[in-house]
Parts: C-alpha cells; structure tokens; sequence
C-alpha cells in the first residue's frame, strides 16, 4: 500500500500488485524486465501510484483544503521512484518534485513514523481475516488524528536540524 502524508491529512490509499502479491480482480499486475509478474513494485507501477493517486490527492489536500497552490513530493529515491517521475512533470500542476532526498531513510520520513502507529493502532484490533486487516489499515491510514498528522510533519525542522548539526551522521 502506499499513501501520501500531509499536515493537512492523508491521501487515499493505493494498493499495488508486486508488493502486496494480491491477484483480486481489479488490481492489474505488473511485469518484470523479463516479463513476469513483479515481486517489487516497477516504475510503471509506482508511475500510476503518483498519477492515480498522490497527485490528484495532493491537490486535494494543498490546493481545494489548504489553499495552498504550490507543494512538493518528498520520496525516497528508490530507483523505480526516479525513473518513474522522469516523464511525469508535465502533469505535476502546482507540484514540484524533491528529487535529492537520500534513499531509505525513515528519520527522515515522517510517513514511516505513521506507519508505525498505524500498525499497532491495527495490532489492538485483533484482526481474524485478511480482509479485515487490509480494511482496518486503509481506515487508519486515511483517517488518522490530524493533530498526528500536524505533529509528525511539524518535526521535520527539528529531524532536519539535527542531521545538519550531526554533519550528516
């Protein structure tokens, strides 16, 4: 699943093939270089991640609930994220792209602290099926406390600060 975090909220949640290994109707499957189905999420799948749902949900979020006209996406660079963004500028509309942000790097990530508190606000549930965990995680992903949400983007001058006063480190 992947899912956009904001100071205003969360986007909708955007369920992918590789990763998640569902073949349920509905969810199109995508291919490896070598033309099986990917285990990892692809560039063309992470392409319709951004398309389909982190930019119309961010314009949602900044433009129609903020009033903000102009916003960037922070992602980790994985290598299917960079080439997946490439040839999508033209459709941005107010976004920009932080292109330099280091790979793998949850300090740095405050959708990862969210991560975490969605798993264990799903954890008390006591899930019993899978469909019951997959719908308690999307209810928790997009609609969490927004005082949450204000908290976590909030403590990224601090999270910043701190890498700059540790030289990187």
């Amino acid at each position: 699943m992947y899912a956009g975090l904001t100071y205003y909220g969360t986007t909708k949640v955007h369920i992918v093939s590789g990763t998640s290994k569902q073949k349920k109707s509905g969810i199109k499957v995508f291919t490896n270089l070598k033309g099986q189905a990917a285990k990892n999420i692809t560039s063309e799948e992470y392409k319709e991640v951004v398309s389909k749902t982190l930019l119309p949900e961010g314009r949602r979020l900044f433009t129609q609930g903020a009033g903000v006209s102009t916003w960037t996406i922070m992602q980790d660079n994985d290598p299917s994220h960079k080439r997946a963004v490439r040839n999508i500028h033209e459709s941005m509309q107010g976004a920009s792209l932080l292109e330099s942000w280091p790979p793998n790097s949850p300090d740095l990530n405050p959708l990862e602290i969210l991560w975490a508190w969605v798993e264990r606000e799903v954890e008390k549930l006591g899930c019993r099926t899978f469909e019951e965990f997959k719908a308690a995680v999307i209810n928790h992903v997009e609609n969490p406390p927004r005082k949450l949400c204000e908290r976590l983007i909030g403590s990224m001058r601090r999270r910043l600060e701190a890498v700059r006063h540790c030289k990187g480190a």
